[in-house]
């Protein structure tokens, strides 16, 4: 799972044990405690990995990806997970 502001920076990330319960134990968990923190957070959608918050000018994203953060990002719609030339 990672937090991501505006400009794809990983501002945090926290490694998923297989069989984790990611919308219920995670994703709804982490968007409370950021609601408690004062952000404004968007729903997390029936089918989706991720939702947005913002708060004093700074908007943020929480997703589940399955890149490992450390490479970059893969680029447009790849499913790959790191670059191969």
């Amino acid at each position: 799972m990672l937090v991501r502001d505006e400009w794809r920076t990983v501002l945090r990330s926290r490694r998923l044990e297989p069989m984790t319960d990611l919308r219920g134990a995670i994703l709804k968990a982490e968007r409370q405690l950021r609601i408690e923190d004062g952000w404004d957070s968007d729903s997390v959608g029936r089918r989706t990995a991720f939702f947005f918050c913002k708060k004093e000018g700074k908007r943020l994203i929480t997703i589940i990806e399955r890149y490992d953060p450390a490479l970059p990002p893969p680029m447009g719609h790849s499913s790959r997970g790191q670059y191969r030339f």
